[in-house]
């Protein structure tokens, strides 16, 4: 993978300058879109890229038209493991030029020991499986050169067992370090046998009025809780609320912090253009605070539930407690301090967190530090909210945020991501049959596409992905959602060997993340000659009989095809993509209505969830900003077919 003649590498000496101009190059060609051609990757989730950090006296990240976002899953997409994923990303560069992708999302791409990238073995070193810091160099030069800008998964809450930083923590070692000396004990949370820690009493939550909830905590010997593991044969104890081999570390040490804002300005020296903040909520997790310490005034969120899951050794079905309470302040107050050393030295580095909550209200203070979160709220809201209430949940939703980040908001609408339900089967969601089905469960997880709702699957998605990618902000594209990919997680597929593989539920993550359907070339059994933790990822059987992307690029009326219908329908001037809901309502059973308006663009949306044509009239329109192809417009009379939708310029 080599630089055409002539183009050098870019210099991370030179990377700031090189890295401004890279982005001020869509500006120059804002009026020119067409003009612009786009790299690709595997996975998506679309969003925007809007660094404007005027609250900490950072200057304004220039006016850009960039409205979707491709994420990356690399080896799961990547039939070739040893193929780095940049070489992938290239060779796709036509389709998400035609998909309307503006940037490309990396998930973690850093040296680990899983699949997935989530526990990060060495912060400085790319995965050799996806190739060499050479190939990444060569990834954002060649990103850039097509328009496109680049963002990387980082994972800063916790490490590897294997991090050398952990490794050094274990043996409490020292070092002199640009003069300083670190101490690599205080880098990680450690306790003693018989230290006390916070542990939620397991009592319901009490409601304690404006949708909020209080629980009340004791404490506990550290070696009686779950959450914190004993350290070999020795009496201390590391904390790794998201599992064993994944120790979390101390924030408040400043060598931590001092650490990961070095480390992630070393990757921004090279052109890169900003990060996806993972578990942004997690940095100061109640149940890692000091009990003896008093939390003052700091308004602690209070998340307790529990947990169902199976456990193989018991060969049962078992029920835990699961706390996720956080402090909320140390948390919002972490992130501007990181955020504000970043942008001091990279301005315009994007900022999206993933704050995994359905709550809006509990999402909104963290906008006052970064510049962009996913909307969970959102997507929550889709299968839990009639049509004619879903535009007036955004509208609230955007007000919540905007009053913490003001003219600068930059929602995160998104079709699903490799957590939660894909957007086909979160679409056949009926919550209340579900939550009885798999009681104790999260209902958002179970929801099984089939031959005989298939259609209606298709329907609902149809207005899921129009409702995400036309909502104010930046919209995310889960790959594989544009053409319909699936993730049933109840589907027993049998595997290469003809073995069906029951783990009740435990790795469903697994069903999230099926490889993207670019061919048929694994013929029909779904195999992809991929496994992680001894199970292959397979394609469930809807998956594995869907229209691949050939096939529904030549077919118009394809789910890929009304994908790019809406893309470009966002992408349009004349669309008030970072604007706000000036009302919204529901003019027909199953039809949404939203105005939109940024002060200076206008438009009028509507999508028809039903399965009749909506006829309706507007006087004094200006133009229709997009439509589906069975929607039209004739004099002041509209029609938007069943499963439609239509936008009209009203400015």
């Amino acid at each position: 993978m080599k630089a055409p003649a002539g183009a050098p590498l870019l210099d991370p000496q030179m990377a700031g300058e090189e890295h401004n101009r890279a982005l001020s190059f869509l500006v120059e060609k804002f009026d020119s879109r067409k003009d612009l051609t786009y790299d690709e990757i595997f996975e998506v989730w679309l969003d925007y890229a809007n660094c404007r950090m005027s609250e900490l006296g950072y200057p304004k990240f220039p006016e850009e038209d960039i409205k979707m976002y491709y994420k990356s899953l690399g080896q799961l997409n990547n039939y070739c493991n040893t193929q780095f994923v940049g070489d992938a990303v290239i060779s796709y560069t036509k389709y998400l030029d035609e998909l309307g992708v503006d940037v490309l999302w990396l998930t973690p791409i850093q040296e680990s020991n899983s699949y997935h990238g989530y526990d990060v073995t060495d912060y400085y070193k790319i995965d050799s499986r996806f190739g060499t810091l050479a190939d990444y160099q060569e990834l954002l030069y060649k990103a850039h050169q097509k328009g496109m800008k680049v963002l990387m998964d980082m994972v800063i809450n916790h490490t590897s067992k294997s991090n050398v930083l952990y490794k050094k923590s274990q043996r409490a070692e020292k070092e002199i370090v640009n003069g300083k000396e670190i101490n690599y004990r205080d880098m990680y949370l450690w306790k003693y046998q018989g230290d006390k820690v916070k542990v939620w009493d397991e009592q319901p939550a009490v409601d304690v009025g404006g949708g909020y909830k209080k629980a009340n905590f004791i404490t506990k010997n550290v070696e009686e809780v779950s959450d914190w593991y004993r350290d070999g044969t020795s009496n201390y104890y590391y904390f790794g609320k998201f599992g064993s081999g994944m120790a979390e570390l101390n924030y408040s040490s400043q060598a931590t912090r001092d650490y990961m804002t070095d480390m992630c300005k070393y990757w921004l020296s090279f052109g890169l253009d900003g990060f996806r903040l993972d578990a942004i909520k997690h940095i100061y997790l109640l149940s890692e605070l000091d009990p003896a310490t008093s939390l003052g005034s700091d308004y602690i969120t209070y998340d307790v539930g529990w947990k169902t899951y199976y456990n193989p050794e018991m060969a049962k079905e078992i029920t835990v407690p699961n706390d996720y309470s956080y402090d909320r302040d140390l948390n919002v107050l972490f992130w501007k301090q990181f955020a504000g050393t970043i942008k001091s030295a990279y301005p315009n580095c994007f900022l999206v967190g993933e704050n995994f909550d359905g709550w809006n209200e509990r999402m909104a203070p963290f906008y006052e530090s970064i510049d962009s979160q996913f909307d969970f709220q959102t997507y929550y809201a889709l299968n839990e909210m009639k049509e004619d209430s879903i535009g007036s949940k955004i509208k609230d939703s955007l007000a919540i945020y905007s009053s913490y980040r003001k003219d600068t908001l930059v929602n995160g609408a998104f079709t699903s991501n490799h957590d939660v339900s894909r957007m086909m089967n979160h679409a056949v969601i009926h919550k209340q049959d579900v939550e009885k089905k798999y009681s104790g469960k999260d209902a958002a997880h179970y929801g099984d596409v089939t031959q005989a709702n298939l259609q209606e699957a298709i329907n609902q998605s149809k207005y899921y992905s129009a409702i995400s990618l036309l909502t104010p902000g930046v919209s995310w594209i889960y790959y594989g959602d544009e053409i319909g990919l699936c993730g049933n997680v109840n589907d027993k597929v049998p595997d290469s060997t003809g073995k069906v593989v029951d783990d009740k539920g435990n790795n469903v993550d697994r069903w999230y993340r099926q490889p993207m359907r670019w061919s048929n070339k694994y013929g029909t059994n779904g195999t992809v000659n991929y496994q992680f933790g001894g199970l292959e990822v397979l394609w469930d059987s809807i998956s594995n009989t869907i229209k691949t992307v050939p096939e529904q690029q030549a077919d118009q009326n394809s789910m890929l095809n009304y994908f790019k219908l809406l893309t470009k329908t966002k992408r349009s001037d004349a669309y008030p993509t970072y604007g706000w809901v000036e009302n919204a309502g529901g003019p027909a059973d199953g039809v949404a209505q939203m105005q939109l308006s940024d002060g200076l663009r206008k438009a009028f949306v509507l999508i028809n969830n039903s399965n009749s044509a909506y006829n309706g009239e507007y006087m004094g329109y200006k133009g229709v900003i997009g439509k589906s192809n069975g929607s039209s417009v004739s004099g002041s009379n509209y029609t938007v077919e069943a499963h439609g939708f239509l936008v009209l310029n009203i400015a």
